[in-house]
């Protein structure tokens, strides 16, 4: 059996092409930098290489499994479609931003999973998938590999995995609470122009709409729930609304 493995780079860069080099040396083939394949045979070896290095281990499923949520506990995310792609340089940005209108996992860098029953839960307008990102890569001119029919090879990577998709939704959500709360305040002490005002509130708005159809896919797959991060979000956006109607209304 062939399984795949991702890992987190280390922060020391000197010591960035030792994994690498010691991976290839037990027979592992690269896929994408952090990204790499390897006969199920060598997997010890493989562990013991990554470790300290978070490895994520996948492998293909026979068939294509749904998500199961047991006792209101996510136990399997089922099958991802695992796309790992390359970029000429200027690339980077424009992908980055494109894929946070994606409910994807980042399993490494340049490496990202989607649910493989993808429009499962509805999709929403704005949400983009497996396909759109393909085609995204390619119009920068970067390649990409699809790998279909993935799942995670452990329990603790799946808990970890959702962690952090939680973790990174609710840093969106805060963000937006930040940024009302950052222009209230200063809209309060020293005074702001109501077009200034209008603007950063329609750009307030589409980070949270963003981040509220991600969170709502999320929850559906993984049952995830953010509802008090996207309630707070949405409290300070609508201070922040309320005070700019009452400056027009005070003209």
């Amino acid at each position: 059996m062939v399984l795949y493995v991702v890992y987190r780079a280390s922060k020391d860069y000197s010591n960035r092409s030792l994994i690498p080099s010691r991976l290839r040396a037990i027979g592992c083939r690269q896929i994408n930098r952090s990204f790499w394949e390897f006969d199920r045979w060598k997997l010890s070896k493989v562990l013991a290489v990554l470790k300290g290095n978070q490895p994520i281990l996948l492998r293909r499923a026979k068939e294509v499994k749904k998500r199961s949520i047991v006792g209101g506990r996510l136990v399997d995310l089922g099958s991802l479609t695992v796309v790992s792609f390359r970029l000429p340089n200027g690339g980077k940005e424009r992908v980055r931003s494109f894929l946070r209108r994606s409910p994807c996992i980042r399993l490494c860098r340049r490496v990202y999973a989607f649910y493989q029953r993808f429009s499962q839960f509805g999709l929403e307008d704005g949400l983009v998938g497996v396909d759109d990102l393909v085609d995204f890569v390619r119009g920068v001119g970067g390649e990409v590999s699809v790998f279909p029919n993935l799942v995670i090879f452990d329990g603790f990577s799946l808990v970890r995995l959702v962690d952090e998709t939680r973790q990174r939704v609710d840093e969106e959500f805060f963000g937006v609470v930040q940024n009302c709360a950052g222009l209230y305040g200063k809209c309060v002490g020293n005074g702001c122009g109501q077009r200034q005002l209008d603007d950063a509130l329609r750009k307030f708005r589409r980070q949270f709409v963003s981040a509220k159809r991600k969170a709502v896919y999320y929850e559906k797959w993984m049952g995830v729930d953010f509802s008090r991060s996207m309630m707070r979000a949405y409290r300070a956006l609508l201070k922040l609304r309320r005070y700019s109607m009452e400056q027009k209304l005070a003209v």
